[in-house]
């Protein structure tokens, strides 16, 4: 079922459609059975402590006790996060903390809020239902997470937003950085893709924009007295390429005097690159 579709000018936050129910079509806990008690108890240290772990130095936008309905439609109490680029579902029993689910960002499909307090969560086959007294708040820390690491994507790319007329609150606030946030996108797609971030690559960045040249070198990240470069360096392109894929900022790969050469095992490195050539028509070839 979809509802009558919104179309601004600007959408970072997803592709908005007014709906007055939810679509996923299956038993969810009523607010009759909701005790908002439930999602508010206090996060303790021990508990900040395991979150600052799975974190990783990344920050925060909302740590916060839900209720996430389980697949029974029984309501079961978890630490939710919401992070730069994951969300969290920690669990809390008497042996200690687990993290129960991990679901990044890029692999959002839609939100779908009900309020006051039912919001559910798609991440592909995963389904995140939750009841909280702070929904509007997920809402908007998802929002908040989502916006910065995916500027510039098409709307085919973005998640869907479903609620009723009512729920639709003013848009948030979220800071962007230079190079179409060019850096952040490529840190989300390191997350994503399990590869390391490359500081030289970074540091490219950073000196681009410092100088106005919108040129991204390679020469220096690849050149690096092995020819052709190692399996690592050239893997920890990936997200790169899929960071420079809708990125409008970047009009130059500089590869002066390198022999790239890509290894069989990493042979996904060339179509991704002629994938985001496709997408990408700010970049000179």
């Amino acid at each position: 079922m979809e509802g009558a579709r919104l179309t601004p000018a600007h959408r970072p936050l997803g592709n908005v459609y007014r709906s007055s129910q939810f679509v996923v079509a299956r038993q969810v806990m009523s607010d009759e059975e909701f005790d908002p008690a439930l999602s508010v108890p206090e996060i303790s240290d021990a508990d900040l402590k395991y979150v600052d772990k799975q974190l990783g130095g990344k920050k925060s936008f909302l740590t916060t006790w839900v209720v996430k309905v389980n697949r029974k439609g029984k309501p079961d109490q978890r630490v939710m996060v919401i992070s730069e680029h994951f969300l969290f579902i920690i669990k809390k029993a008497a042996l200690g903390r687990k993290v129960r689910i991990k679901a990044h960002w890029y692999d959002l499909d839609e939100i779908q809020y009900q309020p006051p307090h039912h919001v559910l969560l798609v991440f592909g086959e995963e389904s995140v239902e939750l009841k909280a007294n702070n929904a509007d708040d997920i809402i908007d820390a998802v929002r908040e997470a989502y916006a910065p690491i995916t500027l510039g994507f098409p709307d085919e790319f973005l998640y869907d937003y479903r609620a009723p007329d009512s729920a639709f609150a003013a848009e948030v606030s979220v800071g962007f950085s230079p190079a179409g946030n060019f850096a952040v996108t490529y840190e989300a797609w390191c997350a994503y893709l399990k590869m390391p971030v490359l500081q030289p690559i970074l540091d490219s960045i950073r000196a681009a924009v410092t100088y106005g040249t919108n040129v991204v070198d390679l020469t220096s990240i690849l050149n690096t007295g092995k020819d052709p470069p190692s399996k690592e360096i050239l893997s920890a392109i990936l997200p790169l390429f899929r960071a420079l894929r809708f990125n409008t900022w970047c009009e130059k790969i500089a590869l002066d005097g390198t022999q790239f050469v890509v290894p069989k095992r990493l042979g996904p490195l060339i179509p991704m690159l002629a994938d985001t050539l496709e997408h990408n028509s700010t970049i000179e070839t």
